[in-house]
């Protein structure tokens, strides 16, 4: 066990929050991890919205 208590998260996926807090971990603040939007790479974005809960702002 590491001791920490409390962290800021850079994370687009509410799983990886939810399973910090079920192991009582305080998520302080969540940082939106994004690169960039491209014509390459809109539609694997918006599936990762869609069909994996992500929180994205696209």
């Amino acid at each position: 066990e590491a001791g920490v208590k409390k962290v800021r998260l850079m994370t687009n996926n509410p799983l990886k929050i939810q399973g910090l807090r079920d192991n009582g971990i305080e998520v302080d603040r969540r940082v939106e991890h994004i690169t960039g939007v491209s014509i390459e790479n809109i539609n694997y974005l918006s599936t990762k919205g869609k069909r994996m809960g992500h929180i994205l702002d696209i």
